[in-house]
């Protein structure tokens, strides 16, 4: 495990620095709202294990468990789905020439309305189950375009549900770049990522991660450190803007990435977006070389810290999981993992002591 201390926390990349910038909107009450047309949308769980945090020497550990989310099990069916509803409504009132109510995007006039909508997007699974998802809710086509290192039961799953799925490219990058050429004449590109060029709208799909972490402010009282994973780092930046606004500057924000694509670390320690180089991960919706242009702005602000973990790391960590009834992937237990595996130095550098209050997310289930 390697933990870097954020040079740029509090004041973030410089402005001079030429990237995709995006103002990410806190405010999750109208995810909520467009969300509660979609019949399976429901509040996920805050677990609090007594049993390790006793076993860790911390005083408490709060799990956000987004294994069940909305039916598709992680946090990415909060910002697909909305990013589809979003688009449902706009295209919906733009042929009825009306608003739109959020209670009426499933009804037939709409759904007639917006029938001719394609929505696109690359995926390494979870994103992908989410905007077919919301295109099956809201009666629209979708196609999702994955990388030959995806497993095929996420592509049955994908099927399942109505969408075309799309082999493009060995890794992830190259099927976000063939689904990129697809959106340009195809359909409308609903990525988690942003790059200059693209930001909307990849930014409500960040904006429907707060949800995750409003009902987490609303269930608890502050930690005193937040284990966040990431990937491109959408969660881990809309989490930590909402919770840095609701609990101020003092929760340590711990951002946990793979060690083979820490492209978040290197990005602040480049003071700008930068590719990250490293082999195929076991952590495999973590494994991006690439970041969102918007996650890292904020994430370079807002994070105290960065931690890469090695695959046999949170292979390890994930099996103790397990043992105690918190079954989960590499991916989804990533943040539980980096405490898990911290040693005496680590937890110094990081500031945990028998006092620690911590709050981590679960945001897949075992894959």
């Amino acid at each position: 495990m390697r933990i870097v201390s954020n040079p740029l926390r509090g004041t973030g990349l410089s402005p001079d620095v030429e990237m995709a910038r995006g103002v990410l909107r806190t405010v999750a009450d109208p995810v909520r709202a467009m969300l509660s047309a979609c019949p399976v949308h429901a509040e996920t769980p805050l677990l609090d294990r007594t049993d390790l945090a006793e076993a860790l020497g911390v005083a408490s550990i709060r799990i956000k468990d987004e294994r069940q989310r909305m039916g598709l099990g992680s946090f990415k069916a909060l910002g697909g789905a909305y990013a589809v509803a979003c688009a449902v409504k706009e295209a919906a009132e733009a042929a009825l020439g009306r608003s739109v109510a959020a209670s009426e995007l499933t009804s037939d006039a709409v759904k007639s309305a917006v029938s001719d909508l394609h929505v696109l997007c690359a995926s390494a699974g979870n994103h992908g189950l989410s905007v077919a998802a919301g295109a099956r809710v809201f009666g629209v086509k979708a196609s999702v375009y994955l990388s030959d290192s995806v497993p095929e039961g996420f592509a049955e799953r994908l099927r399942g549900i109505g969408a075309t799925v799309v082999r493009a490219g060995e890794i992830y990058e190259e099927s976000m770049a063939a689904a990129e050429q697809a959106g340009r004449s195809e359909g409308l590109l609903i990525s988690d990522s942003t790059w200059p060029g693209y930001v909307d709208p990849a930014l409500t799909v960040l904006e429907g991660y707060t949800v995750l972490a409003a009902e987490t402010v609303e269930a608890m009282e502050a930690p005193t450190h937040i284990f966040l994973q990431a990937g491109v780092g959408g969660m881990a930046s809309a989490v930590a803007a909402t919770l840095r606004e609701a609990w101020g500057s003092d929760p340590k924000i711990i951002v946990v990435e793979p060690d083979a694509a820490a492209c978040l670390l290197e990005g602040v320690q480049a003071g700008g977006p930068v590719t990250a180089p490293g082999p195929v991960s076991n952590m495999g919706r973590l494994d991006c070389k690439d970041p969102s242009h918007v996650a890292l702005e904020y994430l370079a602000r807002e994070a105290d810290a960065f931690v890469t973990l090695s695959d046999d790391e949170a292979s390890s960590a994930v099996a103790r999981l397990a043992e105690i009834s918190l079954e989960s992937s590499p991916s989804g237990a990533a943040g539980l993992a980096a405490l898990i595996t911290c040693r005496d130095a680590d937890r110094t550098a990081l500031g945990l002591s028998g006092d620690s209050r911590i709050l981590a997310v679960m945001s897949e289930g075992a894959v």
